[in-house]
């Protein structure tokens, strides 16, 4: 009896110890938890932006069918935001009934547009269709800082229109004596310093823009919260609060 269960001991021991022990639930879990995340990972960490081969050589962010028909689709508006915006300021001086003071406001906001269509669009169409900045940091805080110079200025001026147009309806008598020449291109000027100020902080340091800055660079705006306030108030919700009141 008692060798028996010496014997009994003995075989106990040596199964439990030759016997592979088998993983528990929860290890196999945390196991497969851990190769879903590297592979997860991995995965993307991989993933690049897809460029597609064009005739001339350069690789771009779209097709190429899709990349000439946006190229002449925004170039046709751009051509007739130019044209339109430099037929009404001929409108205006050239043709007598049109030159009053009224419609200089009219002149600004047409030569905002015009800025626009000339030194903002043509950018924006290339940077699209190529998918990178290719033209260097300095074009880049150029196309920029003339984006927000010239829509603030294009918003600000049709505050100013608003406000000249709620002036000559509210008080007539007294405001068309008040509407001069010099007041009327004091409040133009008024409108593109502020629009001016209101865009050039980034130039100054105001900005969260690369060091190092190459192809690969993406040309953005700063996302700096507090210019991002700043800007937005000033070129869109306070003139907006001023033309809805």
């Amino acid at each position: 009896m008692y060798n028996t269960t010496i014997a009994h001991s003995i075989i106990n021991r040596t199964t439990a110890s030759t016997l592979p022990t088998l993983p528990t639930t929860s290890s196999v879990s945390s196991v497969a938890t851990t190769s879903t995340y590297n592979v997860n990972y991995t995965s993307c960490a991989q993933v690049e932006p897809i460029l597609y081969p064009s005739y001339f050589g350069y690789y771009l962010a779209v097709p190429e069918w899709e990349a000439i028909l946006t190229a002449i689709v925004l170039s046709v508006i751009i051509i007739a935001t130019i044209v339109g915006n430099i037929l009404v300021i001929l409108s205006v001086f050239t043709y007598k009934p049109l030159r009053i003071v009224q419609n200089f406001f009219i002149v600004s906001l047409a030569v905002a547009d015009l800025t626009v269509a000339t030194l903002v669009l043509p950018f924006n169409v290339a940077y699209s269709i190529i998918g990178k900045w290719v033209f260097g940091i300095h074009l880049c805080k150029m196309w920029l800082t003339c984006d927000v110079l010239c829509c603030t200025s294009s918003i600000l001026n049709l505050c100013a229109i608003a406000l000249d147009r709620y002036w000559a309806i509210t008080d007539p008598i007294n405001y068309a004596q008040k509407r001069t020449v010099g007041r009327v291109l004091f409040l133009i000027a008024g409108v593109w310093i502020l629009s001016l100020i209101i865009s050039s902080p980034p130039l100054v340091g105001w900005n969260d823009w690369p060091d190092d800055f190459t192809s690969d660079s993406p040309c953005e705006l700063t996302s700096n919260r507090g210019y991002v306030i700043y800007s937005s108030l000033g070129s869109f919700y306070i003139p907006l609060i001023i033309m809805t009141i």
